[in-house]
C-alpha cells in the first residue's frame, strides 16, 4: 500500500512539473518573447523560468548554515 502512494505521488509531481514548464513555454511564445529558454547559466548567475540566482547569495547562504551545522557533516 505504501509503495502505491508513493508512486502516485511520484507521477503527480511529476504532471505537475510538466504542466509548469509547457505553461511557461506556452505563455513567453504567445506574448512573442524570441529568448524562451527554461534554464539560462551564467558566469554569475543562474535563470530558471525568468527566476534568477545568483552564485553569490547562494555561497552566503551556505556559511551561514555551515556556522550551525557539527564540522563532521559531509558537504557535496
Amino acid at each position: 500500500m505504501k509503495k502505491q502512494i508513493v508512486k502516485i505521488i511520484a507521477v503527480a509531481s511529476a504532471a505537475v512539473i510538466v504542466g509548469v514548464g509547457i505553461a511557461y513555454y506556452n505563455t513567453k511564445s504567445i506574448g512573442y518573447s524570441d529568448d524562451v529558454a527554461f534554464v539560462t547559466v551564467g558566469e554569475d548567475s543562474i535563470t530558471i523560468m525568468d527566476y534568477e540566482i545568483e552564485y553569490i547569495k547562494v555561497e552566503r547562504g551556505f556559511n551561514k548554515i555551515k556556522k550551525y551545522v557539527p564540522s563532521s557533516a559531509i558537504w557535496v
